[in-house]
């Protein structure tokens, strides 16, 4: 919201130091508005730091931020090794239109840490060569039509939607309405059957298990390609419902939303995230409404899965074969259980 955010500048004037905004998130959620936080920045001298998790391996992400850095102010930009260039966890990349302000980040580090990420770094680099990154690149946009669409059917055949998230260039989710609790006002339903990700990696969100957390849907102009300046899009409609088994919500049968996260993480599919609605969280004194999602209140759980840099067609179909397998075992699961419990009562 470009309006609140220089009504928030006006109204704390000197005592704003810094914003920091996101260019790569997951699902639902879609980038900042990178240019008009930019040409506020510029304009109030308030310095801006760029979330950029995934955003280096993607073509719209980064053409975003070069316009951002022309027309306004971006100090700097702040992104995962792990994730845009597949060495193991533990590396950040910051770089900015500034010299100065880098050298001086790379100064103010203790040094205490381990040289392995900037090693690990180097090698690959210098394994893959230009051509070989550019090639992984390419491929990984070449997969975001075809896993956002085998993922939207595997979705509709368990009765659950695709969310439209058109300038999220890096994420996909899918609703979980049916997988919620029964009998505590979720929508579980007994019965039925059951990202990118089959190669487990060192860490989930690394690699999102080479899942594709990307719409299919062909981008219209918007900031993110240049254009000018607008409004950041509403939450995205529902079109088509932490990994680990948790609360049942009262259902009696021990399984929710998280118990699917989980039954993916056995079978070898790290880095989907499932995300519970109504979980609160307090950090430092501050509470977080909707902890684990991008709003407050999104109006139903929701899985993502991240189409990152090196997964091939073959690891998109090993995924979602094991999507739609565990999808059904979830349900056949909870029909037994719940089976078993009305035999029980009936005695």
């Amino acid at each position: 919201d470009i309006a609140a955010f220089e009504a928030l500048l006006q109204e704390n004037g000197d005592e704003v130091l810094c914003c920091v905004s996101t260019a790569s998130c997951f699902a639902p959620r879609a980038p900042d508005n990178l240019e008009g936080i930019a040409r506020l920045c510029a304009q109030y001298g308030v310095g801006h730091v760029v979330n950029n998790a995934y955003g280096l391996q993607c073509r719209t992400t980064c053409k975003a931020l070069s316009r951002a850095i022309r027309v306004g102010r971006v100090d700097a930009v702040v992104q995962s090794t792990d994730k845009n260039f597949m060495v193991p966890v533990g590396g950040a990349v910051i770089s900015g239109p500034d010299p100065k302000t880098i050298e001086a980040i790379g100064k103010a580090y203790p040094g205490r840490a381990s040289a392995a990420p900037v090693t690990d770094l180097m090698i690959t680099l210098l394994s893959m060569g230009a051509d070989g990154y550019r090639k992984l690149l390419s491929d990984r946009e070449e997969l975001l039509d075809y896993f956002g669409a085998r993922l939207a059917e595997v979705a509709e055949k368990h009765g659950e939607r695709a969310l439209q998230t058109p300038l999220n260039r890096i994420s996909f989710g899918i609703t979980l309405e049916n997988f919620g609790p029964t009998g505590a006002g979720g929508r579980g339903e007994g019965g039925g059957e059951g990202a990118v990700a089959t190669s487990a990696t060192t860490d989930a969100g690394a690699t999102e298990v080479k899942a594709a957390e990307e719409p299919a849907a062909p981008m219209p102009a918007t900031p993110l390609e240049g254009g000018p300046a607008q409004p950041p899009p509403p939450v995205p409609p529902i079109v088509g419902g932490s990994g680990g088994g948790g609360d049942d919500g009262g259902s009696g049968d021990g399984m929710d939303e998280t118990y699917l996260g989980s039954m993916l993480f056995t079978r070898n599919v790290s880095g989907t995230r499932v995300v519970k609605p109504g979980k609160t969280q307090r950090i430092s004194g501050f509470e977080f409404e909707g902890y684990g999602s991008s709003t407050d209140a999104y109006p139903c759980a929701y899985m993502t899965a991240a189409c990152s840099i090196g997964v091939t067609r073959g690891e998109v179909d090993m995924f979602l074969s094991r999507l739609d397998k565990a999808m059904a075992e979830f349900k056949k699961k909870r029909a037994k259980k719940a089976k078993k419990r009305g035999a029980a009562a009936g005695k």
